[in-house]
């Protein structure tokens, strides 16, 4: 599971996600910079609580666009 992670959501807002440890779990949860707790699919996206879905973003930590690269 990477720590770190671009996501966007329908809206084309990209948010930084940090990886979040369970104890005793092997389930992915993410914090996203605005505080909502997201949680890795079996599909490879993300959803909130309230069914929001995301997807990892293209763009790196450093803003530029890494088109076709898995960040």
């Amino acid at each position: 599971m990477e720590p770190v992670l671009s996501l966007e959501n329908a809206l084309g807002r990209t948010y930084r996600a940090v990886l979040c440890t369970v104890p005793g779990s092997n389930i992915a949860v993410y914090r996203l910079d605005d505080g909502v707790i997201v949680y890795k699919q079996g599909d490879g996206s993300f959803k909130d609580r309230k069914g929001v879905t995301y997807r990892k973003s293209d763009l790196r930590e450093d803003g530029a666009g890494d088109a076709g690269a898995e960040i």
